[in-house]
């Protein structure tokens, strides 16, 4: 968790859609009371030619990103993504960043920088109590809390589901319940529609 109450899952997901949409590779990124800093391994720079005929350059490799700015982001992909039960792409930057993410978040700790080249990423943390340590992971190594993360994700969204369907139909079932029911569904939500299914053809079965 950040120390404005952000968690990192959520933070570093928006800023790895920013990163994609720059097609960054190698960076490093930084913690700020005010946000984050990340700074591109390769120098970007925009360069026009003023008025006077004199060239002038504008270094991009350094970014800074607001908690607003990261709010924004966070939007904007919610707006893009219409399937939320499909699974993800683990190597899309945003997720695997998600995941270290959540991954720093469940410890507890503080990340105070993370550096990405190539397959590796090098994460410095500081625990709630002693000194800051230095680990080194490979991309790949953090799958298996990719997928853990993500199933979570779907079990609270199908107990969410379960709920609002109990307290809607809690009366006798009609014949289009079915339907009914998915409609509490985001269109393309396959696996909470089907659950929903699932779950009136057991009750009718039972009642």
């Amino acid at each position: 968790m950040t120390t404005c109450g952000l968690s990192y899952a959520l933070a570093l997901r928006a800023i790895g859609q920013s990163l994609e949409a720059q097609q960054t590779k190698d960076f490093d990124l930084s913690t700020l009371e005010t946000g984050f800093v990340v700074c591109e391994n390769k120098p970007r720079y925009l360069t026009w030619r003023q008025r006077n005929g004199r060239g002038k350059a504008l270094d991009l490799s350094d970014v800074h990103y607001s908690l607003d700015d990261i709010a924004k982001l966070d939007q904007s992909g919610k707006e893009r993504r219409r399937t939320p039960a499909q699974t993800p792409d683990f190597y899309a930057l945003s997720q695997t960043l998600r995941t270290v993410g959540g991954f720093v978040d469940r410890r507890g700790f503080r990340l105070l920088e993370l550096s990405r080249r190539g397959s590796k990423l090098t994460l410095r943390l500081e625990p709630p109590e002693g000194r800051s340590l230095v680990e080194t992971h490979t991309v790949a190594s953090f799958h298996n809390i990719f997928v853990g993360m993500f199933f979570d994700r779907q079990k609270k969204n199908l107990s969410a589901m379960e709920m609002l369907t109990n307290e809607k139909f809690s009366g006798p079932f009609s014949s289009g319940l079915a339907s009914n029911a998915a409609d509490y569904c985001t269109g393309g939500d396959w696996f909470c529609r089907s659950a929903l299914q699932i779950r009136v053809v057991f009750l009718r079965a039972i009642k």
